[in-house]
């Protein structure tokens, strides 16, 4: 599994101008909230789920990953 860091800011952002808590973040990318709370502060999380998380705000993967690897563009291919 391709493991990825967000931004903790940009995605803080993103959610308050959404007005979405991380629960409802997490039922709109179908993942766990403890999930989107690791993304939140920082943690590594798995690619398919950083995607998962950028189309419940709206927003390009690529804009929120903190640390883009090498080999990033793999990420937008990922199916979910």
């Amino acid at each position: 599994t391709f493991m990825v860091k967000l931004e903790p800011e940009k995605v803080r952002t993103l959610m308050m101008d959404s007005v979405m808590p991380a629960s409802e973040i997490a039922k709109r990318a179908g993942i766990s909230t403890a999930t989107v709370r690791r993304a939140i502060y920082g943690r590594a999380i798995s690619a398919i789920s950083a995607r998962s998380i950028a189309r419940a705000l709206g927003t390009p993967v690529m804009k929120l990953i903190a640390d883009k690897p090498p080999h990033s563009d793999a990420l937008t291919s990922v199916a979910v």
